[in-house]
């Protein structure tokens, strides 16, 4: 029987920082699910959704949606749950908009030079 593992072009960094997002997101649902809350479970699995199929089909359009969102939807809805923000994904996050803004950087430069 053939793999179905798909091809991944995903940038290294890109895929720890998705990586360590999920972990934390998973052990961050079972503990809600292990005190009865549902609506929390819900909140973060919302978050944490589409990140399998940015790792297995790398796009910088989506990964950058998912920044917006997560640094604005997310992280509100966390404050006003917990009265702080989701200090847990923010290195993360922190390593994504650097590689962002390097990858912006670099598609520049490569246009200047043609």
């Amino acid at each position: 029987m053939e793999s179905s593992v798909p091809d991944v072009d995903c940038p290294p960094v890109v895929m720890d920082a998705l990586l360590s997002i999920l972990a934390e997101s998973i052990l961050m649902i079972r503990l809600a699910a292990n005190a009865d809350y549902a609506d929390y479970c819900a909140e973060e699995a919302d978050h944490i959704h589409n990140l399998p199929s940015i790792l297995r089909h790398y796009d910088r359009d989506r990964l950058e949606h998912y920044l917006t969102w997560a640094q604005t939807g997310y992280a509100c809805k966390f404050q006003k749950r917990f009265n702080r923000m989701p200090t847990e994904f923010m290195p993360d996050w922190k390593r994504l908009e650097d590689f962002l803004k390097d990858d912006s950087l670099n598609r520049e430069e490569n246009l200047t030079d043609d």
